[in-house]
């Protein structure tokens, strides 16, 4: 299903499963939306008809992100706070040979309009590992604020939170 197509020729739709490749460095950190719904609903199969209406399902959302006609970039969300519109960016990867060149802020910007004006969303919360540079500029870049860090076996998680304004 294509759910929007904005002026900077980005189109989301919705995945089941990431397309783009990654470079090694990338796979620990990404997982699919399949594999999600299933560590999320343990009782059902991804086989099972069910499956696909769990109240989890309903909680994730996953988009192949492209730009003119090709798939550049996935991004995962899911919904943590639904009285509140909070949702975490779970997975968001932009494909190798697309990095460096604007798409990632831009990609993000307009995700982030979608999510406000498409499922009420007022806030976005996410995490990167400590000394991925990339991520951390990108986030601070975005407006992104950090709430704290948490560490454990030599590992270094920052959160970070992000308030979407009514003119996004």
């Amino acid at each position: 299903m294509n759910l929007t197509q904005s002026q900077n020729s980005y189109r989301f739709e919705e995945s089941r499963g990431m397309k783009i490749p990654l470079i090694r460095e990338d796979e620990g950190c990404i997982c699919s939306p399949d594999l999600i719904r299933e560590i999320l609903s343990p009782k059902l199969t991804l086989d099972d008809p069910l499956a696909l209406t769990t109240e989890s399902d309903d909680e994730i959302l996953a988009f192949d992100i492209y730009y003119s006609e090709e798939i550049i970039a996935f991004a995962m969300l899911r919904k943590t706070h639904p009285d509140m519109g909070e949702w975490f960016l779970w997975n968001y990867a932009v494909a190798p040979r697309h990095r460096r060149k604007g798409h990632g802020y831009r990609i993000l910007t307009e995700l982030f309009t979608m999510m406000r004006n498409t499922y009420g969303a007022k806030t976005i919360v996410t995490s990167y590992i400590h000394g991925n540079s990339a991520a951390e500029k990108l986030y601070f870049r975005l407006g992104f604020k950090k709430t704290d860090t948490i560490g454990g076996d030599g590992v270094h998680e920052i959160n970070m939170i992000y308030t979407i304004s009514e003119d996004a």
